[in-house]
């Protein structure tokens, strides 16, 4: 692979807002100079701001932006490089080998606790699902659902 001379469409927009200097640039000129569309221009001024810090004023005339200008030059020539970083490659750990025996076994626990507290069930991650033991469906009569109503000032 061959390094690539090409500069980053970030460096392109902080050096065309450097350029600008205390007049600034209108977003038209930005958009068409860096062959941009205005929405992704909005998306790399963002990016400006808040990857690298830049400072950057919109002047306006009501709504409507007339102009662009970056304030902290210095400080943004430091962090905004023409080129990309490298990648880095992570390279993954080869898996763990399972445990002898049964792969889907079920580990269960019962820890007795000291006090009138209930034995909890304690189990081991191994892809199962816990069930509740108490699955009981409590029913609720005509009577029940009234007199719900009536306190709640339904019916």
């Amino acid at each position: 692979m061959s390094k690539s001379t090409k500069s980053t469409k970030y460096f392109d927009l902080f050096s065309a807002l450097k350029a600008g200097g205390e007049k600034g640039v209108s977003p038209e000129s930005l958009a068409k100079t860096l062959d941009f569309s205005m929405g992704s221009l909005a998306v790399y001024i963002h990016a400006l701001r808040h990857k690298f810090g830049a400072v950057i004023e919109s002047v306006r005339n009501g709504r409507t932006v007339t102009a662009y200008r970056l304030t902290n030059i210095a400080e943004c020539e430091k962090s905004i490089s023409p080129n990309r970083k490298p990648r880095t490659l992570k390279v993954k750990a080869a898996p763990k080998k399972p445990l002898t025996g049964s792969p889907m076994r079920n580990v269960t626990k019962t820890v007795k606790s000291k006090g009138k507290k209930s034995p909890r069930v304690v189990s081991i991650d191994d892809g199962s699902v816990p069930v509740l033991e108490d699955m009981s469906i409590t029913e609720y009569t005509d009577a029940d659902l009234s007199d719900i109503k009536s306190q709640l000032g339904i019916g």
